[in-house]
C-alpha cells in the first residue's frame, strides 16, 4: 500500500534523524490513528499485521454431533437444534448462534422442497384442522424398527398443534385421537376441518360421502366434521405446516430404548412446537392459545 510505504519511509528518515514524530500531524496526512503511528515507530516502523487468535464457540464440543444430526436427509437446522438443547441442559439456547456457528463450520442440511399456501384465517376457537402424519418410521437403539402414524391437529387461530401417536389409522383411531385432543384443548371448537381421508370419508361409486361411524360421531359431539374442497389443501394448511415439526423426529432416529421413550419423546417434541414463535403471528402458539383462549 503506497500510504503505508510513504509512512514508513517518513518514520524511518525521523528514526535516523533522531527526530520524535508528530503523531498527531501523520496522524491527518496519513488517514491513520496516531496510536497505531507510534506503535509502529516504536518497533522500527515496521508494519506488522495482528494475527487474530481463533476464536472458541460454545458448540465446538458438539461440532462432530451437529455434523452427524445433519447429515440425516429432511433434518433442518431447527430439527438439529431442539434435539441437542432437549438433549443437553448446559446446551447454549441461542438459536441464531447456532446457526452462525454452522454457516462458519459449512455444515448444510439437505434442502427440501416446501410448496406455499395461502392461509384462510379463523376465529379464536372457531376451527380444529387435523390431518394424520401416515407411516413414520423409526429404529430403536436396540434395532428395532417402529411403523406408527402421528395424528396432528392445529387450532386455526392459536396455531397450537397437538400430536398423537397412533400405531393404526383407522376409523376408530381417529375418533379416539380426536378425543384426545379435545381433552388436551379442554373443551370443542365450533368445527373440525379435515381432507377426503379414508378415515373419514367412504366411496361408493365414484360417490363420496362421510361414513355412517363419522356421522354418529358428529351427533355424539354435537359438532360438524367439514370437509376441504377438492384439489384445496391450502384451506387446511395451518395443519399442514404441523407436518414439518414431525421433522424434528428424525435426530433421535436410533436413540431411543422402546416404544414408551418414542411417545415421549414426541410429546417433548409438540411443547418445544408450541413455544417457538409463529412467523405469521409473531407469537408462540402457547402465549396466544392461553391469551385468546375461547372454546
Amino acid at each position: 500500500m503506497e500510504i503505508c510505504t510513504n509512512l514508513i519511509g517518513e518514520l524511518s528518515c525521523l528514526k535516523m534523524m533522531n527526530i520524535k514524530p508528530n503523531f498527531s500531524d501523520l496522524s491527518r496526512r496519513y488517514k491513520i490513528d496516531r496510536h497505531t503511528i507510534a506503535k509502529y515507530y516504536r518497533e522500527g516502523g515496521k508494519f506488522t499485521k495482528k494475527k487474530r487468535k481463533n476464536q472458541n464457540s460454545v458448540y465446538d464440543k458438539y461440532l462432530n454431533e451437529i455434523i452427524e444430526i445433519l447429515s440425516q436427509p429432511g433434518v433442518s437446522k431447527v430439527a438439529a437444534y431442539q434435539y441437542l438443547v432437549g438433549k443437553y441442559q448446559d446446551f447454549h439456547k441461542n438459536y441464531n448462534t447456532f446457526k452462525s456457528f454452522t454457516l462458519r463450520k459449512n455444515i448444510t442440511p439437505t434442502k427440501t422442497k416446501v410448496e406455499p399456501h395461502v392461509r384462510y384465517e379463523t376465529k379464536p376457537g372457531e376451527q380444529l384442522q387435523v390431518d394424520w402424519k401416515k407411516s413414520v418410521k423409526m429404529t430403536s437403539k436396540t434395532g428395532e424398527v417402529f411403523d406408527f402414524n402421528i395424528f396432528t391437529a392445529t387450532m386455526g387461530y392459536s396455531r397450537l398443534h397437538l400430536f398423537s401417536y397412533s400405531k393404526t389409522k383407522t376409523t376408530e383411531d381417529f375418533i379416539r385421537c380426536t378425543i384426545e385432543t379435545f381433552r388436551k384443548l379442554g373443551g370443542l371448537p365450533n368445527h373440525i376441518l379435515t381432507d377426503n381421508m379414508s378415515t373419514v370419508v367412504s366411496i361408493t361409486n365414484g360417490t363420496k360421502f362421510k361414513n355412517y361411524k363419522i356421522k354418529q360421531f358428529e351427533k355424539d359431539i354435537g359438532l360438524k366434521i367439514k370437509l376441504c374442497k377438492t384439489k384445496s389443501p391450502e384451506t387446511k394448511g395451518k395443519d399442514e405446516s404441523s407436518n414439518r415439526f414431525i421433522s424434528w423426529l428424525l435426530p433421535y432416529d436410533g436413540k431411543f430404548a422402546d416404544e414408551s421413550e418414542l411417545i415421549s419423546i414426541i410429546d417433548k417434541i409438540n411443547q418445544q412446537v408450541n413455544r417457538q414463535s409463529n412467523r405469521t403471528t409473531n407469537m408462540p402458539p402457547i402465549t396466544l392459545s392461553l391469551k385468546k383462549k375461547n372454546i
